[in-house]
């Protein structure tokens, strides 16, 4: 029946994961944008971090201390990697029979929150062993 339980249901299963993309893709535009836009210290520092957590494979291939050669690779890596928070986002969210995108949202939060915070751990790291070239 569509509108049920169990319609409403699979639809969070099976949007889950391609909605899981448009949030960290409105943070890297706006991280970007700000970064292009302005140029002070704060700005610099809020798109590095919020480009990071849109795309945190960018860890990974060493950015932002390698090219921009290998970017279009962990970009890539980075919405698979969302999407796989919003598959898993969704099917924790509809352990509940009647679930709703808020507890989609709820769980992917949290999920997000973690990746976030990996961010943070990672630039700390990057900023204690290199000196203080990020802060």
């Amino acid at each position: 029946m569509v509108g049920g339980p169990r319609w409403y249901r699979n639809q969070l299963r099976t949007r889950g994961p391609l909605v899981a993309l448009a949030p960290p893709l409105v943070l890297a535009v706006v991280s970007i944008a700000a970064t292009r836009i302005f140029e002070t210290r704060l700005t610099g520092l809020t798109g590095l971090f919020g480009t990071l957590v849109a795309a945190p494979a960018l860890l990974f291939v060493g950015a932002p201390f390698t090219g921009a050669s290998s970017y279009l690779i962990a970009a890539v890596a980075s919405a698979v990697i969302w999407a796989m928070i919003g598959w898993g986002a969704a099917r924790r969210a509809t352990r509940n029979p009647t679930a709703q995108w808020s507890d989609y949202w709820r769980e992917y939060g949290w999920m997000a929150g973690g990746i976030a915070a990996g961010v943070v751990i990672a630039l700390i790291a990057a900023s204690v062993i290199i000196g203080d070239s990020l802060l």
